[in-house]
This record gives structure tokens, C-alpha cells and sequence, in this order.
């Protein structure tokens, strides 16, 4: 989890090429704070064995000896004392139990119903909201980028995901981070399950250098994000446009090779967000060398950042700078209230309604589960917003990358 004004989700699932491809992952994980696998014992490297999942599958569904732990972790290097260090288990009197957030597939259909049907009014009082809403982002003059895109970007983002974390952290509906062995932070994980995550829009993909930041928002469906900074993180390039291939195959050998990209896409889309321009206008406000431009705006163009209309280029996404701080800071305000007159009316019901979810049957303090239950709650509510036509949708007919929104921004419209 990053902290500056406000905290911003960073809930990334973990699962992949970590686990030998003979074997299967019975689980998704992830956390939400920050790790390190260079500590030990480390989630990371403990949950990715198929033998620690399975037993955490078990210990969830009821107590097992320690005998029964042990035998199950023989083999793996992984000890019934690391997975009680990193409070994925408690072990009293014999009896070993589970001791952090795992969701068994009832569970997640438990949720969908349940969150789902909580979502409703928590859609419903943003959009009784919904003139002032409009009058806000009226004060948005951004050429060319979808209104509804600002409000998903600003509302769906920005308020329902980042400033939702601090507003449920400040009224102790749930815990933050914790010290562990490897770090701070609360673990997560899921059994594998045919539950679907299309249209919950939760996921926040975020990565920041200097006063820039990139962003991609939208479901965890459609995995993975041709955005930035999601592209960056990843060698495999089958889904990169050939164009942005050749760009970063050029900064390969460049030193500060993401502060140039940071850089460099902050100061295009931050140019176009104060007017269209042509390229060589581009280049020399953005102070990019006129022959790179092009490349650069090949790229963007490619993964529909910008656009050249009438032989000027503009943006497409949601760009904010500090001159959204006003709006910005007018929808955050609606976000807040809403979320904590809802919370107040709504929380205690909603944990009597989850109150027989695996991790509560086993004692997990419903506060530590509530980060992923309030990310099912906004997600859905924000795939509400998008039926009730506020927010653009992410899978609309003519959006060509499906399921997301990328943004960028300045932190000075933070602060």
C-alpha cells in the first residue's frame, strides 16, 4: 500500500509463474501493504507451495492436528512454525486453525449475493448526489475525453477505491497493515472458484515516479491491462502494440530508463490536457526532441492515449493536473460523506450478514476480512454506476482494450 494524502489500494494477485507448471494453484493471493520475499519466512514464497494452500483449504474448513500440519508441510521446507509466524494459522491445545482472510468458493458466492445486494444503496446514495455530481464535473474542460471516463476515473478511483481505504481505516471498520515477519501488511486468498470478476471494477494498478502517476482501473477480468503502468511490469510483450515494442526496445539500453518513460508520457498528456496540439507544437511544450515525438506519440496512439484529429493530437483518457484540484476535490468530498453516512447505517448489518464466512467462523476478525469485502462492495457499486449511465463503460462497443480505464496524473491534483 502507497501513502501519501491518502492510501491507495494496491491489491495484486500474486498466483502465476510462481508455482511449478505441473501443479495447480488451488488459491489466489494477495496482500494489501508491502512485502518483501528477500525476509523469511515470507508469504510470498510460503503460499505459493501447493502443498501450504491445500492445507490452508483444510485448517479453513476446521481444526487440524499438529501433526496433521506437519505432515502435510513435510517435504516442502515450509514449517508449521513459519505458517504460525506469518499468522496464516494459530495452533492452541492441538488444534491448528486458520488465522488470516481465505474465502472458500461458498464464501465467494456468499459475497457476490450479499455485497451485490448491498451495493444497491450504496449506488443509490451517490446518485441521489447525481445533479451536483454533474455540475462538478462540468467544471472539467479537457477536449476529447469522455465525461463519464473523469467521473469513473475520479469517483470510481480515486474516492470509492483510495479515499474508501482511509475513511473505512479512520472509522475502524477495518484494520490497516499489520508487522509481520516479511513486512506490513494483510494477506488475502481465495479458492479458485468459477466466480467471475467481470464488470467489479476494484482494481487500481498504480505506479508513480516523481510528481507522475500512472494508473489503469478496472475489473480483474481482463488481466492483462494493455496500460501503463501495467505493461511495464511484465516481460511478456504478446499483447503490446508493435509500436510501443520498438520504443521500449529503444530505452533498453538508456539509463533511468523509467524515469525517461515517466517523464516523458507525464509531459505529452500533460501538454494535451491544456490543449490539442500538432507534433512540433507537441514537442517543444512538452520539451521532447522533435525527432522522438513521433515515436512516442506511435506508441500512445497505438494503446488509445491520444488521437490525431485534423492533424492535431489529443488525449483520450482522463488526464488530471492541478488544474482538477478543485473538481477533484469537490467529487472526493461527495465520495466521503456518502461512504460515511452509508458505513454508519449499513456495517453492522453487513457483518451479521457475513458473520458465518470461513474466516469469521474461525475467529478472523471481520475488521481484517473487511478490506476485500469493502472492494467487492465498491467494485459492484461502481459496475452499478456504470449501468445507471455516471461512469463510461469500460466495456463499451467502442472501446477497443475492454474491461479498464488508464489515467494519468499529477500528484499536485492530489493534494
Amino acid at each position: 500500500m502507497i501513502h501519501f494524502s491518502f492510501l491507495m489500494s494496491c491489491i495484486i494477485f500474486l498466483s502465476s509463474s510462481l508455482v511449478p507448471a505441473q501443479q495447480k494453484d488451488t488459491l489466489n493471493y494477495s496482500i494489501v501493504g508491502s512485502a518483501s520475499s528477500n525476509k523469511s519466512p515470507s508469504f510470498g514464497k510460503t503460499i505459493r507451495h501447493i502443498e501450504v494452500q491445500r492445507l490452508l483449504l483444510e485448517v479453513s474448513a476446521f481444526p487440524r492436528s499438529a501433526t496433521f500440519v506437519d505432515s502435510a508441510l513435510a517435504g516442502t521446507g515450509i514449517t508449521r512454525n513459519d505458517l504460525e509466524e506469518l499468522r496464516l494459522i494459530r495452533c492452541r491445545d492441538n488444534a491448528c486453525r486458520l488465522n488470516f482472510t481465505l474465502f472458500r468458493a461458498g464464501d465467494l458466492e456468499k459475497l457476490h449475493r450479499v455485497c451485490g445486494e448491498f451495493s444497491k444503496s450504496l449506488a443509490h446514495e451517490i446518485l441521489l448526489r447525481r445533479g451536483e455530481i454533474d455540475s462538478v464535473l462540468a467544471l472539467d474542460s479537457a477536449s476529447g475525453v469522455e465525461r463519464g471516463a473523469v467521473a469513473y476515473i475520479a469517483l470510481g478511483c480515486v474516492s470509492l477505491d483510495w479515499d474508501g481505504l482511509s475513511v473505512t481505516a479512520d472509522g475502524h471498520y477495518r484494520l490497516t497493515e499489520s508487522e509481520r515477519p516479511d513486512g506490513s501488511y494483510v494477506p488475502y486468498a481465495e479458492e479458485k472458484s468459477p466466480f467471475s470478476r467481470r464488470a467489479i471494477f476494484w482494481g487500481s494498478n498504480n505506479n508513480s515516479y516523481g510528481n507522475i502517476q500512472l494508473t489503469s482501473f478496472g475489473d480483474h477480468f481482463s488481466l492483462p491491462r494493455l496500460a501503463f503502468p501495467d505493461v511495464l511490469w511484465s516481460d511478456d510483450t504478446a499483447n503490446v502494440p508493435i509500436e510501443l515494442r520498438k520504443l521500449l526496445g529503444r530505452l533498453t539500453e538508456q539509463s533511468k530508463k523509467e524515469e525517461k518513460i515517466y517523464h516523458t508520457i507525464g509531459s505529452i498528456m500533460f501538454a494535451l490536457r491544456e490543449k490539442t496540439s500538432r507534433a512540433a507544437e507537441l514537442a517543444r511544450a512538452a520539451s521532447i526532441p522533435e525527432p522522438e515525438i513521433g515515436i512516442w506519440l506511435d506508441a500512445l496512439s497505438a494503446m488509445h492515449y491520444v488521437s490525431l484529429q485534423g492533424g492535431k493530437w489529443q488525449a483520450v483518457i482522463p488526464v488530471f493536473t492541478k488544474n482538477d484540484r478543485t473538481m477533484l476535490e469537490k467529487l472526493r468530498g461527495i465520495g466521503r460523506e456518502v461512504m460515511t453516512g452509508w458505513l454508519k447505517a449499513n456495517y453492522g448489518e453487513l457483518r451479521n450478514e457475513l458473520s458465518e464466512l470461513s474466516p469469521m467462523k474461525n475467529n478472523v476478525p471481520f475488521e481484517e476480512g473487511f478490506t476485500m469485502i469493502w472492494h467487492f462492495i465498491f467494485g459492484m457499486t461502481n459496475q452499478r454506476l456504470v449501468e445507471a449511465g455516471l461512469f463510461a463503460d469500460p466495456y463499451a462497443p467502442t472501446r477497443t482494450e475492454k474491461g479498464f480505464i488508464p489515467a494519468v496524473f499529477d500528484w499536485d491534483a492530489l493534494q
